[in-house]
């Protein structure tokens, strides 16, 4: 099973649904439409209708008498990244799933992505920008009329921080059920190649709006906990805890190695467990150790612990959570040192 990993440079040429336009297009450029915009009366909804699904009201706080206290109590957006060279957009797939991983916060992918469904007058049955999540309404299918679609799009945060990622569900149905079916988006798509043809636009549109400078106070709701941390407990070694499935976290931890100067001598996955030595590389640069060698002490053929053996373990500890620990195979090995490649692990899943 492989985690695969790729960017997205050109739009895919895929078929779409009669409802949709053709999103294989050069998407327009929209910053200037703002100078065209003018007043308008507030829409009336007919009686018996309501647009609470579509809610994008921002709830204040109650009123704070006197001045805050700390910086933290204010309400602000989180900062931008520094240039648009930081930002990336990318699909990951596994078992059949595709993501989108990109190299923003969740507060200013959200804005991006609405803006795709927007931008394509793309029909919305519900938004809720605190939770990160929207569905389309029903869309017809090119090919079968009497077939129809809809698709959930989740912002969740990534693993590593100041990233989020973009998952997407899509169900069928008749045209004939669809004002009685009842939609279940806990389970997998009801056919996987329209997940990844939603999947692949949406990326390629959030790859032309990467210039894009917005930021969404109200996603700030969405939550921005890490997703992969190092947890020490009184009396017992620190270890990984990883919120993926374990599927997923096996994966992420084969790619994580290979970023790192173990050498993998083997694995076992029914048993969650790597066999690997470490053998960090000693450089020079500009006159300088290279990292490892200044982390650890010694010349190439004297780094501390060079050649010691380790087992990687990882422990399905419920249903999205995963643990991994460090088990040097060396009796005394220091914790210290230990604990400082459980942070270089760390650092290197995504």
């Amino acid at each position: 099973m492989k985690l695969r990993v790729a960017v997205i440079a050109m739009t895919s040429a895929l078929s779409a649904c009669s409802m949709l336009p053709d999103l294989s297009e050069t998407f327009p450029d929209r910053s200037k439409y703002y100078l065209e915009a003018r007043e308008m009366a507030e829409l009336k909804l007919p009686e018996g209708m309501t647009r609470s699904s579509l809610n994008d009201l921002y709830v204040l706080p109650d009123a704070v008498d006197g001045p805050l206290m700390a910086e933290e109590d204010q309400l602000m957006p989180k900062p931008l990244v520094a240039s648009d060279a930081e930002q990336f957009v990318r699909v990951q797939a596994l078992d059949g799933e595709s993501w989108i991983v990109m190299e923003l916060s969740t507060g200013q992918a959200w804005p991006r992505v609405r803006a795709f469904f927007e931008g394509n007058r793309l029909p919305l049955q519900q938004v809720d920008g605190q939770a990160g999540v929207l569905e389309t309404n029903w869309l017809t299918s090119k090919t079968d009329p009497s077939v129809v679609e809809r698709y959930q799009i989740a912002v969740q945060p990534g693993v590593q921080p100041a990233t989020a990622e973009i998952h997407v569900q899509q169900k069928a149905s008749s045209r004939d059920d669809m004002e009685t079916i009842v939609l279940d988006w806990d389970t997998v798509s009801d056919a996987s190649e329209r997940e990844r043809w939603m999947v692949m636009e949406l990326a390629n549109y959030l790859v032309q709006d990467s210039s894009s400078a917005s930021v969404s106070l109200l996603a700030q709701g969405i939550s921005e906990a890490s997703r992969v941390k190092v947890v020490e407990e009184a009396g017992m070694p620190a270890f990984i805890e990883l919120q993926l499935g374990f599927d997923r976290a096996w994966a992420a931890m084969t790619l994580a190695l290979k970023k790192t100067q173990f050498e993998v001598d083997d694995r076992n996955r029914s048993q969650g467990r790597y066999f690997m030595t470490y053998k960090p590389v000693a450089s020079e640069e500009d006159g300088q150790s290279g990292f490892w060698s200044s982390l650890f002490g010694g010349d190439a053929e004297q780094i501390k612990h060079f050649g010691t053996t380790f087992q990687l373990v990882l422990r399905q500890l419920n249903k999205d959570t995963v643990t991994i620990e460090l088990v040097p195979e060396q009796a005394g090995f220091p914790e210290e040192d230990r604990r400082t490649l459980l942070d270089i692990l760390k650092s290197n899943i995504s």
